[in-house]
């Protein structure tokens, strides 16, 4: 049995704008090839239902005949589709093709939709939705082309409520993604840190409620999955944006108390349009049997870079929370933190296959030209390809905006580095660690262990330990028994002079002199930095503060959140210390307190890196606390280097990374050419 395309899908199909191009790549990737005319394409899913079973054949006076179908239907096409596989056995013309729209677009663009038969209605019901909802995605890059070329904010939904408070209501970016968003079941906002996504997020929140009381006399289901630090700052600011009633309940604490937040939260009450269950990463994976009972509206993951790696259980907790939710939301500043293989786990959790591609490795070798050195099992990245694709999908599938773009008019970050000298004991000390380190690698590869970049980076940062001025040295071991028998101690080389603490006091002092009400965020990898970092201000009578246990003194708060208030509430307080990978997002540290009707005079305006590691992401992040709205001056960004080291080889490791992430999400031209494609057809 066969079944032709439905009226609704040929319509579609013959369409050209829906599936017009945005790039010369894509145009090269759909360029279709010449067929006989008696080709057809017959189409059915395979057992799992997620697959296309896809078979070229010969059809005369609509009957299928035994005739063999050309070379270019059977064979020389697919090679346009990715993910195409012929199983072993398979007859001559016949492919096992993945569902996605990459597979379905290729189908579209080569064979005229009168060549294709269906076999089954569910095979011609997952083709429609593909093309349907590549539709979609063409009509929300030019609503956010037309915004961003021509400042057009999308008409706002009947229902849409603007915020009492005129100093709280959206501006017309957060207005033109926020009412994109709403076209889709999932969606990407990509905004530079500051920009306010999580605002946005809020209102998509209140709207959904309020659809949902007024429809089917309910309240909605939200769950907002964050980083543990950001779980009050989205508590305050669901309380200072929504426009609609609703509650929310915050999940901490033992598995008691996380079962009862969810419950909480779900409950029925009519005066609520909504109910918000507000959960870390590590809490929801400790309590998934909870969470996962409940079928959540509304799925909003806040820093969805988290789930950068598809290897993690981490991610194969997101996609089973993406298969109990019926809508789906991420935000993030930076969803390119190494390469543009970060984008396929984020993605994937907004729709199955949605990056173009159902398995990790197929996208990373679609978009990534690889080399292994001879001998080494360490695979390396050589070049990025097809990069205009990527760009494109993101173009259809988020809303992206810089700080620039959205005019905020803040001041400018300027950078530099501070150079500082190593004393002699340290130098002495780096240059035996750089021997044992590379004795070590040689013999892990000489025992055929496998030897990762992540693996050789992490050995290397033993030699920023000790530019930052300590040393961790090793457990002793029993020769005879491999029992520890001592464990290693820290050691601060030069505990009377930290040589990056000296710079560190320098820098604080003339910024001082320079203006009373500029305070500093200093950022240390390292706890034992930041131990030694607030001793020394203490030394020196600089009010500051901090969180660490191993800080002693007035200094210390309880946790991040208090650390935030106290910075920006106390005129007195110049200085926080703090560690990118726990203090570095979510936290809005401009240095006075932006909510008070008669803030003091002091600002944020330096931010100093006294060790950092390799990550890109911990490192943007961690520079914007002091970049965003509310910021008053320029904000100095200032790393200290010892020149020729390990801290050098780090600071430009992050810079590169950063390049290949802003080149990735840079869609300006794609958006250009997304102005010229023409949808009057399809109204």
């Amino acid at each position: 049995m066969t079944i032709m395309v439905s009226d609704k899908a040929q319509a579609l199909l013959e369409s050209l704008p829906i599936l017009e191009p945005l790039t010369q790549a894509t145009k090269n990737t759909l360029k279709p090839f010449a067929l006989n005319r008696r080709d057809y394409l017959e189409i059915d899913l395979d057992s799992r239902g997620d697959r296309f079973v896809i078979e070229a054949c010969v059809y005369q006076d609509g009957i299928r005949t035994d005739r063999t179908p050309s070379y270019n239907a059977a064979t020389k096409w697919v090679s346009k589709v990715p993910e195409a596989y012929q199983p072993k056995g398979w007859p001559y013309g016949r492919w096992l093709m993945a569902g996605t729209d990459f597979t379905a677009i290729v189908i579209a663009h080569q064979w005229p939709s009168d060549r294709l038969k269906f076999k089954t209605p569910e095979a011609r019901t997952l083709y429609e939705f593909l093309l349907m909802r590549f539709l979609v995605q063409t009509k929300n890059a030019v609503l956010a082309a037309d915004f961003k070329k021509n400042e057009v904010v999308p008409e706002a939904p009947q229902d849409f409520i603007e915020h009492p408070d005129p100093d709280l209501r959206l501006s017309p970016y957060q207005k033109a993604g926020t009412f994109i968003s709403y076209n889709t079941n999932a969606y990407a906002f990509f905004m530079q840190q500051g920009t306010g996504k999580t605002p946005m997020a809020i209102e998509r929140m209140c709207m959904e409620g309020r659809r949902k009381r007024r429809e089917k006399g309910e309240m909605l289901w939200v769950l907002v999955l964050c980083p543990k630090q950001a779980r009050t700052n989205w508590e305050d600011e669901i309380e200072r944006f929504a426009t609609s009633g609703g509650k929310v309940a915050v999940a901490r604490g033992d598995q008691f108390r996380r079962i009862k937040a969810i419950q909480d939260a779900v409950r029925p009450e009519d005066d609520c349009d909504f109910g918000c269950c507000i959960a870390s990463y590590e809490s929801i994976d400790r309590s998934w049997n909870a969470f996962g009972m409940v079928p959540w509206d509304l799925a909003i993951m806040d820093e969805s870079h988290y789930i950068k790696w598809h290897g993690t259980k981490r991610f194969q907790m997101a996609c089973r929370l993406r298969e109990i939710s019926e809508k789906r939301l991420i935000l993030t500043g930076t969803p390119v933190t190494n390469t543009p293989f970060d984008l396929w786990s984020q993605w994937e959790f907004l729709n199955n296959g949605l990056s173009g591609f159902m398995v990790f490795k197929n996208f990373r070798k679609f978009y990534g030209k690889f080399e292994r050195n001879q001998g080494s099992s360490i695979e390396r990245l050589m070049a990025l390809r097809n990069l205009p694709l990527i760009q494109e999908r993101l173009a259809r599938t988020s809303f992206s905006i810089t700080k620039e773009e959205a005019k905020l008019n803040l001041p400018p970050k300027t950078y530099d580095a501070y150079e500082v000298s190593m004393t002699e004991k340290q130098r002495k000390y780096y240059k035996m660690l750089v021997k044992q380190l590379a004795i070590e690698i040689e013999e892990d590869e000489a025992e055929g262990k496998e030897l990762t970049a992540e693996h050789i980076l992490t050995k290397l940062m033993r030699l920023a330990q000790i530019t930052s001025g300590f040393v961790k040295w090793d457990n002793k071991i029993d020769p005879n028994t491999g029992e520890t028998i001592e464990l290693g101690q820290i050691e601060q080389i030069d505990k009377a002079e930290n040589a990056k603490a000296s710079a560190l006091m320098e820098i604080l002092n003339v910024d001082y002199e320079n203006d009373p009400n500029s305070k500093t965020l200093v950022w240390a990898t390292f706890i034992e930095d930041v131990r030694a970092i607030c001793e020394r201000l203490t030394k020196e009578g600089i009010k500051f503060v901090a969180y660490h246990k191993v800080v002693k003194g007035d200094g210390r708060v309880k946790d991040a959140e208090e650390a935030k208030k106290v910075f920006n509430g106390d005129p007195d307080v110049r200085v926080f210390v703090g560690n990118p990978a726990s203090a570095g997002e979510a936290l809005n540290m401009v240095g006075y307190d932006y909510e008070s009707d008669n803030p003091a005079p002091t600002y944020a305006g330096r931010v100093v890196y006294f060790s950092q590691n390799w990550s890109a992401v911990q490192r943007s992040q961690s520079e914007d606390r002091a970049h965003r709205r509310g910021t008053r001056g320029n904000v100095q960004i200032t790393d200290l280097v010892v020149p020729g080291t390990i801290d050098q080889e780090i600071r430009e490791r992050v810079v590169m990374k950063r390049k290949i992430a802003d080149m990735t999400l840079d869609v300006r031209d794609i958006l250009d050419r997304v102005l010229n494609v023409d949808l009057e057809a399809q109204d």
